[in-house]
């Protein structure tokens, strides 16, 4: 059981951070970020039992939200939802795990600070860094503060999961950027109902979008939602270790205290 306003350095958390892609250069900012508010607002109440802050817009166009690093907590699907819900506008987030070292408020994550934030931010610098190469397109990344050559084998097996959940996410950034706002629809059905198992039909989730199955079969065909699916089951997956090193941190390796440097 959570306690409201509590403070544990032992435990860990998923810090969730996000924005809209060149936020400025929205015609129609304000209705994008009520939109966005919604969203957010919903997430709240579909996952409250796993949210130790609730996500709420903080500065401008830029959104945060705070995890419980455990079984149940589904961070990635979380941030892909809000990806799918906003399309077409363009959202980044960045997961950062690990623990928090102020007193978290349930309301609101302003002001709390820790080390799943640091390397939210630090995840954020690097997906910008990223679209200075290239056009910008929604992805997600995660931060496990892993390291590739540590004295802690936590640490080197941190890095391993990162590096296996990140591959993984940018080919579901690809499969997702040439979608019309159409087939995004048909595919972001398909997927939420498979990763929450509601077990609805074709011919019902058709339905609940007004096109027959036929058409509904075509659009997730083009968009390849079946795989990204599969993508995204797998990715959180991959997270299943961090959310048990969440769960009994108090318990772990005292040597292992997380001593990677952010650069």
């Amino acid at each position: 059981m959570h306690n409201p306003g509590e403070m544990n350095s032992e435990r860990h958390y998923f810090a969730l951070i996000g924005d809209i892609i060149d936020s400025r250069h929205e015609q129609d900012r304000y209705d994008v970020q009520k939109k966005l508010q919604s969203i957010l607002s919903s997430v709240n109440a579909e996952h409250a039992a796993h949210i130790a802050a609730d996500f709420l817009i903080t500065l401008g166009d830029e959104f945060q939200g705070l995890m419980f690093a455990e079984k149940g907590a589904d961070p990635i699907f979380v941030a892909d939802r809000i990806i799918d819900e906003m399309f077409p506008v363009r959202i980044r987030i960045a997961i950062g795990f690990g623990g928090m070292a102020t007193q978290i408020r349930r309301e609101a994550a302003i002001g709390a600070d820790g080390e799943a934030f640091y390397r939210a931010r630090h995840g954020m610098n690097l997906l910008r860094k990223a679209e200075n190469r290239g056009r910008a397109y929604s992805r997600i990344l995660l931060d496990a503060g892993g390291a590739e050559c540590s004295e802690c084998e936590r640490n080197v097996r941190r890095k391993e999961l990162e590096t296996g959940v990140n591959t993984v996410l940018l080919l579901l950034s690809a499969l997702r950027r040439e979608r019309t706002k159409r087939q995004n629809e048909a595919a972001a059905m398909y997927v939420r109902n498979a990763v929450t198992n509601a077990a609805q039909t074709q011919t019902e989730l058709a339905k609940r979008l007004g096109i027959t199955q036929s058409t509904f079969n075509i659009s997730l065909s083009v968009s390849n939602a079946r795989e990204y699916a599969e993508g995204l089951i797998a990715a959180e997956a991959l997270l299943s270790e961090l959310k048990t090193d969440g769960e009994h941190a108090e318990n772990g390796d005292k040597e292992c205290a997380d001593k990677t440097v952010l650069t």
